[in-house]
């Protein structure tokens, strides 16, 4: 039997703008073969590029003017190779399982079909919307991005908080339980539970026009969906849900510091920079803030390094200082994530470090300052 030879040219701009966003969905596990396929696929004049870590489900579209088209390759050598095209336009030659990509130069590549000679199929799901859908402006999703993000936990020690983003209708909670943020950005109405890895692919569907979240169900299974007009994301909810400490984390990080101050937070961000050059690892790279009513010096006890850092103005008087130690790293990490330069500080030697960056509090836990 002759294998059906088609032939299609699409920009190459579209292409390598779908590509590079769908492949971030691809984790390229040996043992999960669909998690390192891409399927590109355009029909009815819309182009679209999906990926699959057989949990969650990313596709990137747009319109373009080709004729139908589907194949299935691997998503490691196809992205590899349409990143590093400069041609105007890209053409593909498929017949059969072998696909011909001719643009700077000709670059043949196998195509992953089923026994039938069809292209594998990328598995479809009819999610079932539950609840009302939320719109977040690009912004939006960028403060979640950077200041929520900050303060999600990377180790494995509490399962319910590794990498889990709480989402109510009071806004997001992240944790790794020495750090903290509350961002009132709300992204549904019930409460969810949404993992880093669906939240670090976010970034590939939202557009300038933001993107609509909506909850849903398909096969059993609880989803969460991101859609836009460039984009769609299908990611399955944590069920741990129950095990979360929201109210506890709500009411801690809630609970307004009865000291304050206003700082420059590029300044107070530089001072914390050259300071963590003389914090110890070993020490949980302790730095020992001491709010003054003249200025917060920054010490470390590992060289007996300080600076004193000014106000730009005192929210409360200080009439004696006060004085506690936190990971130097975890304070540079929360105040570079933060995007506003006028932020307060509010402290306490008994509970620790919030910072109010805009309506987005993060919260820093205190370091035990006990001496061996």
């Amino acid at each position: 039997m002759t294998a059906v030879l088609t032939k299609v040219t699409v920009p190459t701009v579209t292409l390598r703008d779908l590509v590079s966003r769908a492949a971030k969905g691809s984790t390229n596990v040996d043992l999960i073969p669909m998690s390192s396929l891409m399927q590109v696929k355009v029909s009815s004049g819309k182009m679209s590029v999906k990926t699959t870590d057989n949990v969650n489900y990313l596709t990137a579209f747009a319109d373009v003017e080709c004729e139908d088209f589907e194949m299935v390759v691997q998503s490691k050598i196809f992205s590899q190779t349409v990143s590093k095209l400069t041609s105007v336009d890209t053409t593909f030659v498929i017949e059969g399982s072998k696909v011909t990509i001719e643009a700077n130069g000709k670059y043949n590549i196998k195509t992953i079909t089923d026994a039938s000679g069809n292209p594998i199929q990328f598995k479809e799901l009819e999610i079932v919307p539950s609840g009302s859908a939320k719109h977040l402006k690009a912004e939006e999703v960028k403060s979640i991005l950077s200041l929520s993000k900050s303060c999600k936990a990377e180790k494995n020690e509490v399962p319910a908080i590794v990498g889990n983003y709480y989402a109510d209708a009071n806004g997001i909670l992240t944790t790794n339980y020495y750090k903290a943020c509350s961002n009132p950005i709300v992204l549904s109405d019930v409460p969810v539970l949404i993992s880093s890895t669906v939240m670090d692919l976010v970034s590939s569907v939202v557009d300038e026009s933001g993107v609509d979240v909506y909850s849903g169900t398909a096969d059993g299974d609880a989803y969460i969906v991101f859609e836009s007009t460039s984009g769609k994301l299908v990611g399955r909810k944590v069920s741990e849900i129950s095990d979360y400490p929201a109210a506890d984390l709500s009411g801690l990080i809630s609970n307004p510091l009865a000291s304050s101050v206003n700082m420059n937070r590029t300044m107070f961000i530089q001072a914390v920079d050259r300071m963590c050059l003389f914090v110890d690892t070993y020490e949980e790279n302790k730095l020992t803030l001491t709010f003054t009513a003249d200025g917060l010096q920054l010490y470390s006890s590992k060289t007996e390094s300080s600076e004193i850092i000014n106000y730009i103005s005192i929210g409360t008087p200080i009439s004696e200082a006060v004085s506690f130690s936190v990971n130097g790293l975890f304070l540079k990490h929360e105040l570079t994530a933060c995007d506003k330069e006028d932020i307060t500080v509010r402290f306490s030697n008994e509970v620790g470090l919030q910072i109010i960056c805009g309506n987005t509090v993060l919260m820093l836990g205190l370091l035990n300052d006990t001496e061996e």
